[in-house]
């Protein structure tokens, strides 16, 4: 379920345009688009510790300095998917799976936020997160005009059992509020407090989830 304000999003004009001029070669008069011969940059070229060379070709180059998808560099977001499908292999990534994961590339994790409590949270909304959390996740929360609501922690990661005690008196703790719809979580290297969620405290806090 998404926010009153997701909801009004519509589809701009312009980026759907691009999609039909993605062709890096020709000047494209609709939308603005900036002849590629007055970009600067003629290549790039970056050399790895272990002397690897990689070069980002004129075509490419010219394709990433010009006005794109909303979403990012298709041949990125396609290498990026591919990625994840050979190193984690998510269900979502598998054929035929009705819900197919997607990718949306950004300029960091707290734009990524952002952008996800904007479309799940509306203001006065309560989410989930750890007792200890990272700060600039808390100021986007603020953002948006929702609260969190910790859950316990130790050298484990989240405490199932507490989280199992929030959800089940949620009534009593937020009278008149919905359930939290969103929970924001680090496994790996909690900041700040360095925290390595054990695979056994993943699992709890998946299956309490589900049961939602």
């Amino acid at each position: 379920m998404i926010t009153k304000a997701s909801k009004r999003i519509v589809k701009p004009s312009l980026r759907l345009l691009a999609r039909y001029q993605m062709d890096a070669t020709n000047i494209r008069m609709a939308g603005g688009f900036p002849n590629p011969e007055t970009f600067p940059l003629a290549e790039l070229k970056f050399k790895l510790k272990d002397g690897t060379v990689l070069q980002v070709e004129p075509t490419t180059l010219a394709a990433g300095l010009q006005y794109g998808l909303s979403e990012g560099m298709k041949e990125l977001t396609d290498w990026l998917l591919e990625f994840q499908r050979k190193v984690h292999d998510p269900p979502t990534l598998r054929p035929n799976h009705p819900g197919q994961t997607k990718v949306i590339l950004t300029h960091g994790a707290t734009e990524a936020m952002a952008l996800v409590f904007t479309t799940l949270l509306d203001e006065g909304a309560w989410a989930l997160s750890e007792a200890v959390t990272y700060p600039s996740a808390t100021d986007m929360l603020s953002l948006v005009g929702a609260h969190f609501h910790g859950i316990k922690i130790d050298e484990d990661g989240m405490v199932v059992e507490d989280l199992v005690r929030v959800l089940d008196s949620w009534d009593t703790l937020h009278p008149g509020v919905e359930k939290p719809r969103l929970m924001y979580v680090m496994t790996s290297c909690e900041n700040p407090t360095g925290v390595l969620w054990s695979m056994e405290r993943k699992r709890g806090v998946y299956e309490v989830g589900e049961e939602v």
